[in-house]
């Protein structure tokens, strides 16, 4: 099993990663679906009575998974075009969707786009509503 396999294997125990319960890889995509419940510890404090997972929390779940699946030792990541568009909150099933793209011609950089959408929440939204998305970039 390859490290990304490891990753998105369904009870992973990732220390601070949600259950991943289903996945998939293509060449230059990769998707997961994350349960996001509400023993997880980003939602302590934030905010009491009504809690909501940090968008650092998102960002650094992506970069991490990313990382990860290009295999990239690089320790130098930036984040370009991040926006939030709705409230994560506990209940929800994310998808995580990552697209990768060579670094626009660029030696040494790796891009991957990430999208978080909500496949079905227990408090609010649609299915399907884009929750958060960026564009992370690795330097080596």
């Amino acid at each position: 099993m390859n490290p990304v396999q490891a990753m998105l294997a369904p009870n992973n125990n990732l220390c601070g990663w949600p259950p991943i319960v289903q996945s998939s890889t293509q060449s230059d995509e990769l998707t997961a679906q994350l349960e996001i419940g509400a023993e997880l510890p980003y939602f302590d404090g934030h905010f009491d009575g009504r809690p909501v997972l940090p968008g650092v929390v998102q960002t650094h779940w992506a970069a991490q998974l990313a990382q990860t699946w290009c295999a990239t030792k690089s320790a130098r990541c930036e984040l370009r075009a991040v926006k939030f568009y709705h409230l994560v909150v506990p209940g929800t099933v994310l998808e995580l969707h990552l697209h990768r793209s060579a670094g626009n011609g660029v030696p040494g950089r790796e891009t991957v786009q990430f999208h978080y959408r909500a496949l079905c929440s227990e408090k609010h939204g649609p299915a399907g509503q884009a929750v958060s998305q960026g564009k992370l970039i690795f330097h080596s």
